[in-house]
């Protein structure tokens, strides 16, 4: 499983809504996706945060 297939499932698995990925390969050197996702609350979207970050340290991404 790549790096926006984790995130995308965890934001999911977390109930995030409106998950949108815009690709941006070829057209910037910063980023290859841009992951967007809507959560309840600002609360819940800071743990949407901290679950992917922990999701990527725990496979070493």
């Amino acid at each position: 499983m790549g790096k926006l297939d984790i995130i995308v499932k965890t934001l999911e698995d977390k109930q995030a809504y409106d998950i949108k990925v815009i690709d941006l390969e070829n057209k910037s050197s910063v980023a290859d996706y841009f992951v967007l996702a809507t959560g309840n609350s600002i609360n819940q979207n800071k743990a949407l945060l901290e679950y992917i970050e922990e999701n990527l340290k725990k496979r070493r991404i």
